[in-house]
């Protein structure tokens, strides 16, 4: 027994100065998929991605933590390589670049699918005249039939998880459904999304097309 190899520890700063290892190599004790608190797992996830950043945009870590990170310096190479790094711990970065009009179309959408699947809703939107972008979706729900539409809500934003992450319309239940908004004061136009999500180890592994028992996988 003495002589079974432990699996070798590596600091985490280490690992996200180093070019990233392939997909779901490194074991990370806080991404279970069992772990039933989904804030906390967010949360955790969000540090190490922004800790990454800051370290692949040659800035130095300090007490203040992952929360210096100088969002004008992340380029698309630092933002690739922290996809990689991602995906080796088995976590799928989802980036996302969006104007004004992208946001209001996803709450579009959304009030579509309310509006049809919950006859019963009602809602209301205040929107900026000039741009006509939706800026407030408030909800009025029906006394009689309160906890049925809420479940319905439900379901339903679970199909709307960008949405979901601007409005907070339901409570977060699954990884996908937390996100990091970042904008920028001088051009409020320009919006970035970020949310994760557990990757399909399924979807990296290396298919072998031509073994000898000729059977095809």
């Amino acid at each position: 027994m003495d002589n079974i190899k432990k699996e070798e520890e590596i600091p985490l700063e280490d690992i996200l100065k180093n070019e990233p290892r392939p997909p779901f190599s490194v074991n990370l004790n806080l991404f279970s998929p069992d772990n039933n608190d989904i804030s906390k797992l967010f949360t955790g996830i969000k540090n190490i991605y922004i800790k990454g950043l800051i370290i692949q945009t040659g800035d130095t870590l300090n007490k203040i933590g992952p929360n210096n990170l100088k969002a004008e310096k992340v380029n698309e190479t630092h933002i690739n390589i922290m996809e990689k790094h991602m995906l080796s711990f088995g976590i799928e970065t989802f980036f996302l670049k969006m104007t004004g009009n992208d946001k209001t179309s996803l709450f579009k959408y959304l009030l579509y699918d309310l509006e049809k699947a919950i006859p019963d809703l009602n809602f209301r939107v205040t929107i900026d005249w000039r741009t006509q972008h939706i800026l407030k979706i408030d909800f009025k729900l029906p006394n009689e039939k309160k906890e049925e539409i809420l479940k319905e809500i439900g379901k339903i934003i679970l199909n709307h998880n960008v949405a979901n992450i601007f409005l907070k319309i339901s409570k977060a239940i699954k990884l996908k459904n937390h996100g990091i908004i970042i904008t920028k004061k001088e051009n409020l136009d320009d919006i970035t999304v970020i949310y994760f999500d557990f990757a399909n180890i399924a979807d990296y592994q290396k298919i072998h097309r031509c073994l000898n028992d000729k059977i095809m996988r």
